[in-house]
């Protein structure tokens, strides 16, 4: 696979990769703004899921209740295999989070896996059934509490 600073994107988005391969974004914040903490947990939808990043979003924020929206910047147009309009970047808060999301529909070699996965500490067991039947609608439900939403990205 092809370190992500090498992709044609990279130096314009401001991504590295340090020395163990995690890829970090690094980006100005805008005064004014929201205030964001220091660390951000990214998502990038890519492959099969390209272009579903705004999707998600929503999605994420009608199951997590007092969940919004922040920045969303879409393409202004067609940029190599990503269309227009799809997700340039876009962050979003759940549950005293930041989470930020983009698409590309570049070739990467890498999709969301169990690497990775967003743990949901639940007080009840009602709790953890709504989480469980909201984030497995479409998805795939897995082992020991885990599972794999619409998207691909594990819980």
């Amino acid at each position: 696979m092809m370190p992500l600073d090498r992709y044609p994107f990279s130096e314009r988005y401001g991504w590295v990769s340090d020395q163990y391969g995690v890829s970090w974004q690094l980006m100005l914040t805008r005064p004014g703004a929201d205030q964001r903490p220091v660390l951000v947990p990214s998502l990038m939808y890519t492959g099969a899921v390209a272009g579903k990043a705004g999707e998600a979003i929503d999605f994420y924020c009608s199951v997590f209740k007092g969940s919004k929206r922040g920045t969303t910047a879409l393409r202004p147009q067609d940029e190599g295999p990503d269309k227009k309009d799809s997700l340039l970047y876009g962050d979003f808060y759940i549950d005293h989070t930041w989470f930020a999301a983009m698409d590309s529909a570049y070739p990467h070699g890498f999709k969301f896996n169990d690497a990775v996965s967003l743990l949901l500490p639940c007080e009840s067991q009602e709790e953890i059934d709504y989480y469980w039947s909201a984030l497995t609608e479409d998805g795939e439900p897995g082992q020991c509490g885990w599972l794999k939403d619409k998207y691909g990205v594990s819980w």
